[in-house]
């Protein structure tokens, strides 16, 4: 074998270890967050806004194609933006469906966070 390929496959083999421990170390536990209920298409465009602009985030804007496609998320009052996984976003699409409301999408989001996501078992509207 020549030096080049032992090189090769050195790097290959520390650059794998690095990646599969970044992520087998990602931590996941339970969470209940609070926020609002928001479309990561809009919570990219208004990130420099604060967190105040959740709650004048509208249920038209929410059910928008380009919207519904993002993906939703959680605001926090702290302007963390949470995103759903894949059922969380079947869940949140369907509250917003069921509700009349126009704003103030004031949610309760039970599940698995990992990092910036969260894997949704329970949303409710807060009143």
């Amino acid at each position: 074998m020549s030096e080049r390929f032992i090189h090769k496959a050195f790097l290959f083999l520390i650059t794998s270890s690095i990646g599969a421990f970044a992520a087998g170390s990602a931590t996941v536990h339970r969470a209940q967050v609070t926020g609002y209920l928001v479309d990561v298409s809009c919570s990219r465009d208004e990130a420099e806004v604060g967190a105040g602009w959740g709650e004048k985030h509208t249920r038209a804007c929410l059910l928008m194609p380009a919207c519904v496609r993002s993906g939703y998320a959680v605001l926090t009052s702290d302007n963390q933006v949470i995103r759903f996984d894949a059922k969380g976003n079947q869940r949140a699409y369907q509250l917003i469906l069921a509700q009349a409301r126009d704003k103030n999408w004031h949610v309760r989001v039970r599940g698995q966070r990992t990092g910036d996501e969260l894997k949704v078992s329970d949303i409710a509207l807060i009143k």
